[in-house]
Parts: C-alpha cells; structure tokens; sequence
C-alpha cells in the first residue's frame, strides 16, 4: 500500500500519528453501566450511518463509561473484526465496543479530516491483509502499523478543502441519481395500483381460481434425499420482495426419494411461488417443473386464469396479505387465509391486456433503474478516485 510520495510527504504509520484505543465491552451483568445512560457505546452497526457520530444503539452510564476505553471526540473509528473497513467521527467523547480500533489523531501531524479520508481508503486494503480463519480480523498490533502518507499540515489543509469540494458536487449528483431510483419505484407502484383498483368486476377468493400448494422440507441428515436433480426453492433464492422473478434454478436440489419422503411438492412450469413466512412478498413464475420449501405457499392457475395477472395481482395486495400474519414474533400467513384472500378477476381477455402493460411498464421500470444504477456506481467510483489521486500527491 506504501506509495513514491511527493517532496515533502513521508512514509509514516498509524502508530506515528495518533493514538490507538481498541474499544472493550463494560459487563453486561451490571446494570448500572447501562440503565439510563447517555453516552453513546458505538458498535459496527452504529459507523457508516450518519457523520459524526453521536448517537448509538446502545449506551453507558457515568459508571459504565469508566469501565470502557474513553474515545475522544473527532477520533476516526475503524470497524476490525466482522465489517472491516466501516468508519465513523467519533461527534463527542464516547465508547466503543472491542470490534472497532479508534485513532485520535496528534493535532500537530493530522488534521482529522485528512485522517478521516484516508480511512475511507482502507477497507480494500485492510480485507487484503485480514486474518480470516474464522472471522476477518485485524488486530491493534497490525492497524497500528498501516501505512499514512502525511503531507505537511498546510497540504493537508488543501487536500481536505478539494476533497470537500469535490464530495459534495458527487454527492449532490448521487443524491439526484438516488431519487431518480426512488420516483421510478413510486411511479411503477402507482401503475401497479391503478392496474387493479380501477377493475370493475367481481372479486374471486383465491382459493376458487387456482390450487394452493405449500411445500416441505427433506431430512437434511439423509444424504440420499438431496443433491438430485430437482429444484428446490427456499426464499433466499429469490430477489427483493417487489420483482417477479422467473425461476429455473436453485442453490439446492433434492432428489425424487426426497419429495417423496417430504411434503414437498413437484409444481408445474407456471406455478406462481410466493414467500409467506418471515419475508412475505417475494414472488416467483416458474419456468420449469420445481419444488419449494415450506417458507412458500404456491399457486397453480385454474382455467381461465392468467399466471402473470395473478403473479401481479399478489404484488399489488402484497401489503394487505401481509397484514393476514397472525404472529407478531414470526411473521407468515396460513394457508386457510389465503384461501379466502379475494382479488379482482376480470374476463382472461382483461387479465391477459392487464399482463402485457404492466409486463412492458416494469421493463421500462427495470431498464430506468438498471441505468440509474450504473450512474450510481460509476459516481462512487469517481470518489474513490478522488481519494486515490489525494494519497498519491496528484489532487
């Protein structure tokens, strides 16, 4: 990482600029460190949220920060064990948990702006060089020796400005990227919601349109069910909740033993799945025959129903069917309420015209947002560059 510097910078560490404090954890045990404390006890959930930092998730008492490591304020916090490379400003005196090595920097050396810059930097470099036996770690002993390329106070004090600079025009052309993203989402939810709330027929219960499948899981602990040649669906193997995928893979297979020794079902091309425990919502039109695990309940078209109108027509009462959980610490809708869950169902003329326009509007939808995120990507990009041209001396 140690780069030819320019006249005047030197190759210096961590170490040679600041000082390292590794966070610890005061006991859990004792109350009193915790109830109705104030100051913030920042963990790696708590960086690369907002600048500076302070508030967390958690906080300590007077007493419970006397038991801590005190992190003085503008300190660059450095998460080392799990997230490597997620960094906050340390906004206020404060606490951190073991995971997170801090530099408060010497004043006469660093401005900790310019430190702050540079820790964004890391995060490549640090995933290079990180013990990962169990869990990537990088330990005091190690962060202290990183190198830091330190330029004169004066040059800092100019590379800080232009950086500055140069983030906030990026960031104020992400910010519009980001809402070009988000307009597209709400107007493809406005098509979706006027596709079906202006229907003037009657509505249908589920249950009385297709048959409602669930689907099972084999004993994981016999070999001969799994590694077959069938797919098998669990919901991580479909996208965000709000696309229909179309599905002819799996990143597990079971075998025709295994289906039959479960209560998985084999569904045939066209089946529409639909996650309805803990992630309810994310949607499926198979392509080819396929089994699920029990996280879906699936549904096979009678006659005169149209698949994609009813994959469509579940996007749309996503957040009614939702509202049917009948737990409050494990989300997932039963079956019998499915069954009775109406939606419009209008002549399969209707359904098939309904299908072809939302089926173009979200092609339109996902060829907008696929742009936007390339803009966005190659703008983040464009800051790492920055930073790289910064901590070569050629900003």
């Amino acid at each position: 990482m140690e780069n030819k510097l320019p006249n005047g910078w030197i190759n210096t560490t961590l170490a040679d600029v600041g000082i390292i404090i590794t966070g610890i954890t005061p006991s859990k045990n004792v109350k009193s460190y915790y109830t109705g404390g104030s100051i913030p006890f920042v963990k790696p959930p708590d960086l690369g949220k907002t600048l500076p930092v302070v508030q967390a998730s958690d906080n300590l008492t007077e007493e419970g920060y006397r038991n801590a490591k005190p992190i003085p304020k503008n300190s660059i916090m450095v998460c080392c064990i799990g997230s490597l490379g997620k960094i906050g400003i340390a906004g206020r005196e404060l606490a951190t948990n073991q995971q997170i090595n801090s530099i408060s920097f010497d004043t006469n050396k660093v401005e900790f702006k310019f430190g702050y810059y540079y820790a964004l930097t890391l995060e490549k470099y640090m995933n290079s060089v990180a013990n990962k036996a169990v869990v990537a770690i990088i330990n005091k002993s190690s962060f202290s020796k990183f190198p830091f390329p330190l330029p004169p106070l004066p040059e800092q004090h100019r590379i800080v400005a232009k950086l500055d600079s140069l983030f906030e025009r990026t960031d104020q052309a992400i910010a519009l990227v980001e809402q070009n993203i988000a307009n597209a989402k709400h107007l493809m939810a406005s098509v979706l919601n006027d596709a079906f709330d202006g229907l003037d027929c009657n509505k249908k219960s589920l249950d009385s349109i297709c048959q409602i499948i669930g689907g099972g899981t084999p004993k994981t602990n016999i070999n001969e069910y799994w590694d077959g040649d069938i797919i098998w669906l669990s919901p991580t193997d479909l996208p965000p909740i709000g696309e229909i995928a179309y599905v002819s893979n799996s990143s597990n297979t079971i075998t025709k033993l295994g289906l039959a020794k479960s209560s998985a079902r084999l569904l045939p091309k066209g089946s529409i799945v639909f996650s309805s425990r803990a992630s309810i919502g994310k949607i499926g039109i198979t392509e080819i025959e396929l089994s699920t695990n029990q996280g879906f309940t699936n549904f096979i078209c009678n006659q005169g129903v149209n698949n994609i109108y009813l994959a469509y027509a579940l996007k749309r009462y996503t957040p009614e069917i939702s509202a049917l959980s009948n737990s409050t610490t494990f989300a997932e809708v039963s079956k019998t309420n499915f069954r009775a869950f109406q939606i419009p169902l209008p002549t399969q003329d209707i359904q098939e015209r309904i299908s072809d326009f939302l089926q173009r509007m979200q092609y339109k939808y996902d060829s907008l947002v696929s742009a936007n995120k390339v803009r966005l990507a190659a703008l983040q990009a464009l800051k790492s560059s920055f930073l790289d041209s910064a901590f070569k001396g050629e900003l």
